[in-house]
């Protein structure tokens, strides 16, 4: 990713297999989501300050945003021949919305492979299963209750899975408050700018965990009504939105 990001060059850029795979699967997702899922959001999401770069106490300018966004989009980078290619040097992708349930896919096959047929694996709240517990029942999985004071045990609700995957996005862990509003990391391609609605979470259910991670991050962006439009797409995948609602 590093290499990729820093190249200045717009010809095809050659990387591995399981590189290609989840970047062509994060574009995938993001033209089926009418763009809400966009890997090309790396310098925005620096300039926000939710990234590696620290977090920001102040919101960047709209000047700063401006200028940003001629090489923020899906149609930035193209995955094709085995290699990435960028229509502009200064893109710069970041896939932290889809790699780790990429990472929760790939442990799941190595333990399938292994010979279990009945496993559950986690990573930072994404999720896949297969089978069924040690007590003889479906998986139980917590979702979590979307308020910045609760604790991670504290839940809203709970899910029996068998088989598939699950994961939550939600604006109540990586944010700042600035001036009586509170700035989060799910940011709109559209506005450059995190997203301003009554929505607080969405857990997606999903064959796989890197569709369920990305779908999520997706539907933050788009809300319930304009989330449920893409479902059409993703005939197999089901979600839980949670509003906000006064306190």
């Amino acid at each position: 990713i590093s290499r990729f990001n820093e190249s200045g060059d717009t010809k095809n850029f050659p990387v591995k297999a399981e590189f290609f795979q989840v970047v062509s699967s994060a574009l995938d997702i993001g033209k089926k989501t009418q763009g809400a899922f966009d890997i090309t959001l790396g310098p925005l999401i620096d300039a926000w300050g939710f990234d590696k770069t620290g977090r920001h106490i102040n919101k960047p300018s709209a000047e700063l945003i401006a200028s940003l966004k001629p090489y923020v989009g899906l149609d930035k980078v193209t995955a094709e021949n085995s290699g990435l290619r960028k229509e502009d040097p200064r893109v710069r992708i970041n896939l932290s919305g889809i790699a780790k349930g990429y990472a929760v896919d790939s442990i799941a096959a190595l333990v399938e492979q292994a010979g279990a047929e009945r496993f559950m694996v986690e990573i930072g709240g994404e999720i896949a299963v297969k089978g069924m517990n040690a007590k003889g029942r479906p998986w139980k999985l917590g979702i979590n209750r979307p308020t910045p004071e609760a604790s991670r045990l504290e839940l809203i609700g709970t899910v029996e899975l068998e088989k598939g995957a699950m994961a939550t996005s939600g604006s109540y862990r990586n944010f700042f408050s600035r001036e009586g509003r509170r700035y989060h990391h799910i940011i709109d391609p559209r506005t450059g700018a995190p997203v301003l609605h009554t929505l607080v979470s969405v857990t997606v259910i999903a064959p796989n965990c890197m569709q369920a991670d990305a779908l999520a991050t997706a539907a933050m962006v788009l809300g319930q009504e304009a989330f449920e439009k893409s479902l059409i797409h993703f005939p197999k995948v089901s979600a839980l939105f949670v509003h906000q609602k006064g306190d």
